[in-house]
């Protein structure tokens, strides 16, 4: 130990930690509310093509889709 706690050491301790958190308590109190969330706005809608995708195997004579 750095120095020896006695009851009176330890009482002070106790009182600058209750010091110190109603401080901080206070501090916090005064803090202004926080800002509402950004209202979101929704992509534009994108028409979509068919359902499925359409594949196409190339080759070397003609484009076949599946």
């Amino acid at each position: 130990m750095i120095f020896p706690v006695t009851p009176e050491t330890h009482l002070l301790l106790c009182l600058l930690i209750v010091a110190a958190s109603f401080a901080a308590a206070l501090v916090i109190a005064d803090l202004p509310p926080p800002a509402p969330p950004a209202r979101r706005r929704r992509a534009p809608h994108r028409a979509r093509g068919r359902g499925r995708a359409r594949l196409r195997v190339i080759s070397g004579r003609k484009t076949v889709e599946i």
